[in-house]
């Protein structure tokens, strides 16, 4: 098994920006459902879920070096 390389410095920062932004896009897209359901919490909730999704995946593929 080989040894994965500590990140560099542009990764990391990278890696950041995009978790940032996916859970404040996922956030605000929550809560215009939840607005327009009638229901925030439940807006705000699937809003967090859906923005783990669009911003962990690109921020761990920037993070490991799999995108560049």
């Amino acid at each position: 098994m080989s040894r994965r390389e500590r990140p560099n410095q542009p990764g990391r920062q990278k890696a950041l920006i995009w978790l940032i932004a996916g859970f404040g896009s996922g956030i605000a897209i929550g809560a215009a459902v939840g607005v327009t359901l009638w229901t925030p919490m439940a807006g705000i909730a699937l809003g967090s879920a859906l923005g783990a999704g669009l911003g962990g995946v690109p921020a761990s593929l920037y993070y490991f070096g799999d995108l560049k």
